[in-house]
């Protein structure tokens, strides 16, 4: 009998110290999801500092969290905007099948935004990302999701109110990617990149896409042969943020080997 109730106790106490554990367990996740940012702005600036020095083990877990929360429309986008990240980075380091995962998920939820505000300019260029990034996940697709492409920049262009950089920066990709033959014009799309890039530093400097748009510059002008330029803008990048990694160890770097190849995000 004795031994059996010091079975009982023992297996009581055992219960506790899981119970304890997972409560702690718990408390932690609720701290990690409240830390993921208070407020936009400080949801933005950890974007931006993951974007910046940190890893894509960082990245993910936040864009998890938040869609795991009702969020303010304003937090919303900033999500849109984590998720957008995450599919390029994905994509510019050739994990297709997580890109596909994320992708699906990216498009029912600009999907879903869509039903309440259908004209929402940026929403619709988010929209016009996700038919770009089907296409950079299977070139074929460019034979039929084209047309898809275009209807969803003009709609985005036809909506856009002042200040609104994302459908600028679409249209500026369908002009940089496509051939001149059919309508690619890279003078303007370089135009409208310098132009967003701009529109990012003086409405929303906090946003990881401002960093994103002046070194997506600097691989621009690279593919375009103007080495000068985008060792200027490198240059000109690490004056403000010395310890990116990405610029400082690989694009400044990367510059005399002919490495052209285009990333959204570059993290170890």
């Amino acid at each position: 009998m004795e031994r059996k109730n010091v079975f009982i106790m023992s297996r009581k106490g055992e219960s506790r110290k899981i119970v304890s554990v997972l409560l702690l367990l718990l408390f932690f996740v609720l701290s990690a999801a409240k830390s993921y940012g208070e407020t936009v702005e400080e949801l933005k600036k950890r974007f931006q500092d993951i974007f910046l020095y940190g890893e894509i083990s960082d990245w993910k877990p936040i864009v998890d969290s938040l869609r795991m929360e009702t969020l303010s429309e304003e937090k919303d986008n900033v999500l849109l905007y984590g998720e957008y990240g995450l599919i390029g980075y994905y994509l510019g380091y050739g994990e297709k099948r997580k890109a596909r995962e994320e992708l699906e998920i990216y498009k029912n939820h600009v999907e879903r935004c869509l039903r309440k505000n259908p004209y929402d300019a940026t929403l619709l260029a988010f929209r016009a990302a996700h038919v770009g990034f089907s296409i950079w996940i299977n070139p074929l697709k460019a034979l039929f999701l084209g047309g898809e492409s275009q209807y969803y920049v003009e709609e985005s262009l036809k909506h856009r109110k002042d200040g609104e950089p994302m459908p600028l920066f679409e249209w500026g990709n369908t002009l940089f990617f496509r051939p001149a033959l059919f309508g690619g014009d890279k003078d303007k799309a370089l135009e409208l990149y310098n132009t967003v890039t701009e529109m990012y530093e003086n409405d929303d400097p906090n946003n990881w896409m401002y960093y994103h748009m002046r070194t997506w510059l600097g691989q621009v002008y690279t593919r375009m042969g103007d080495k000068d330029k985008a060792r200027e803008i490198y240059k000109d990048i690490l004056k403000d943020v010395p310890e990116y990694k990405w610029v400082k160890d690989e694009l400044l770097p990367d510059l005399d080997k002919d490495k052209k190849r285009f990333t959204i995000i570059n993290l170890e």
